[in-house]
């Protein structure tokens, strides 16, 4: 595992497999600048956030990818392990988790497979840019395969087939400040608590109230996104 504190690192064509810690089962950056360049993350583990990387700093990702990765908080002595980096998040970004005040960059990057309780490949807090980016059959128990509560920029990116175990596609959770650039989404419907939809179209966000504004705005949808509760 590395865990970075420099001001300025740079790791390169280096492959990460099959380690595990509390947080950032590959890599963790609480501080300092990281660069990661042509790097591979596979099965790496982390009982609290982060299962391949957590960063709490400044980090540039470009042309790596993130692969059957593992978030899981059910390590029986994990919540009696006194530190400051496992908070009520644990569990989440089965690939990565961005912190509050962290920054990433992100450019041709894919996640695939990567497994979390909740948000199976990213957990940001922060802010995240992503550019040329796959994400493609990512699983969680309930959650999206990106949850958002800081600021995600996404461009020119493919949302595959993502799911929980219990909904087939389900790709972003937004609580936070998104903004989408000629992004493809595979198809699914979601629902927002009060039986309200949010969809993507042409025109931005449109919701849908009732039953008839959703079928209509649905055949206008290029993709459909947002948010997603399971009815009671």
């Amino acid at each position: 595992m590395l865990k970075n504190h420099s001001n300025n690192l740079i790791v390169e064509n280096c492959k990460f497999k099959g380690n595990c810690a509390l947080n950032g089962g590959a890599v963790c950056n609480p501080e300092g600048n990281l660069k990661l360049i042509d790097c591979e993350f596979y099965e790496n583990y982390a009982f609290g956030l982060g299962g391949a990387l957590y960063n709490y700093a400044r980090c540039n990702i470009e042309s790596s990818f993130f692969d059957n990765n593992v978030v899981n908080d059910m390590f029986p002595s994990s919540k009696n392990i006194e530190s400051e980096l496992y908070d009520e998040h644990s569990g989440t970004g089965g690939a990565i988790y961005n912190g509050e005040d962290a920054l990433i960059h992100g450019k041709n990057i894919s996640f695939g497979f990567n497994e979390a309780m909740e948000t199976s490949a990213i957990d940001n807090d922060g802010t995240i840019e992503l550019d040329e980016c796959e994400f493609e059959f990512n699983r969680s128990r309930v959650g999206a395969a990106i949850c958002n509560g800081g600021i995600l920029k996404i461009e020119n990116t493919h949302f595959g087939e993502n799911g929980s175990k219990n909904v087939y596609i389900y790709h972003i959770d937004n609580y936070g400040t998104l903004e989408l650039k000629s992004c493809e989404f595979d198809g699914g419907t979601y629902y927002e608590s009060g039986d309200v939809t949010t969809f993507i179209t042409s025109n931005g966000f449109e919701t849908a109230s009732d039953e008839e504004d959703y079928a209509e705005i649905e055949r206008r949808s290029t993709y459909i996104l947002d948010y997603y509760y399971e009815n009671e």
